[in-house]
């Protein structure tokens, strides 16, 4: 069936957070939202242009930052979590979320073919440079 139609397994996958980690998402992006505004003022208020490229330039690492919390999240609950259970078509979904990042280069056959079951057993810490340890 078409995904659009939201019948498909995919398109009722969803993720149980903690409200610690929710609210450390939410605020994250309210960071980033406050930051876009700022940037749409200062266009409106014709800012010079490297200030407003500044601007651009930190909500664009707080975005990358938000990124790397969220995708280190997903790797250590979610990916471990499906391969820990034999589903290791996780391995792949989480090869091409990788791909569909921009994240600094990473050997994806490399990836690929060392995520395995056994390599959950002993946890990565760090994933493209993305810490993977749980925060205390």
């Amino acid at each position: 069936m078409d995904c659009c139609n939201h019948q498909c397994e995919a398109c009722h996958k969803h993720k149980e957070r903690t409200p610690e980690e929710m609210k450390a998402l939410i605020n994250r992006l309210n960071r980033i939202e406050g930051q876009v505004r700022g940037i749409r003022g200062m266009v409106e208020n014709s800012a010079y242009c490297p200030d407003i490229l500044t601007q651009v330039a930190a909500t664009s690492a707080a975005l990358n930052a938000f990124t790397k919390e969220l995708l280190a999240s997903h790797i250590r609950t979610c990916v471990a979590d499906d391969i820990r259970a034999g589903h290791d078509e996780a391995i792949d979904e989480l090869v091409q979320t990788l791909q569909n990042l921009d994240l600094p280069p990473v050997n994806l056959r490399f990836l690929q073919s060392h995520l395995t079951k056994n390599a959950f057993a002993i946890a990565p810490t760090h994933l493209c440079g993305i810490a993977l340890e749980p925060k205390e």
